[in-house]
């Protein structure tokens, strides 16, 4: 399975973005290396878990959890939550 970027990281590692095709390729000089592109829904999706993730870490590191009032259901789901979005996150980046 070929690597696959977004748009910005394909421009920042000097591949050659052709947009249109949703390929990126380096010049053959470089050892002829050609990679896919995220689409933009893939990219956006990506980048939303990954700040999902990243505040609900935040907001447990300065949250007292158990002296809150929350009931059973909102703890599991505030548990259970990041664990999906973390597999689901896993997966888009292994199978692109």
């Amino acid at each position: 399975m070929k690597k696959k970027l977004t748009q910005e990281q394909a421009i920042s590692e000097g591949y050659t973005v052709y947009p249109e095709t949703g390929i990126a390729c380096r010049p053959a000089g470089d050892a002829s290396e050609t990679v896919l592109l995220y689409t933009e829904t893939e990219a956006l999706l990506i980048s939303a878990l990954k700040r999902m993730i990243s505040m609900h870490s935040a907001m447990f590191s300065k949250t007292n959890v158990g002296a809150s009032f929350y009931d059973a259901d909102t703890l599991r789901e505030m548990n259970e939550a990041p664990l999906e979005a973390r597999r689901l996150l896993a997966k888009l980046e292994a199978n692109s």
